[in-house]
């Protein structure tokens, strides 16, 4: 059995955007958990991605995970104002929409 490992798809800019693989970045990449620098690779036989250049302090939430987070932040920002990782009081969430709607 193979198991496929879920690899970082997306990451973030210095200026706190996110970029997908597929679209290609020319600045630096930082990882949106742990804010660690990243590196895209682009390997032939491994699925594109990006890759932390030092050890990380991920707190353990999947690349998957993040990914749809920010898939999701995507849809939902063509109809108003979205946070991934937004604040409400002392609570965040993995998405918060409108300041008021959350999404786990």
């Amino acid at each position: 059995m193979i198991v496929m490992e879920v690899r970082w798809d997306v990451a973030i800019t210095t200026n706190g955007e996110r970029v997908w693989i597929y679209d290609g970045c020319k600045e630096r990449a930082f990882c949106p958990e742990c804010k660690g620098e990243m590196t895209p690779v682009r390997g032939d036989i491994v699925q594109h991605h990006y890759r932390h250049k030092a050890a990380s302090n991920c707190s353990g939430e999947s690349a998957k995970h993040w990914s749809k987070k920010y898939e999701i932040a995507d849809a939902l920002s063509h109809f108003g104002k979205v946070e991934v990782e937004g604040k409400i009081g002392d609570y965040i969430a993995d998405i918060l929409y409108e300041d008021k709607w959350v999404f786990e």
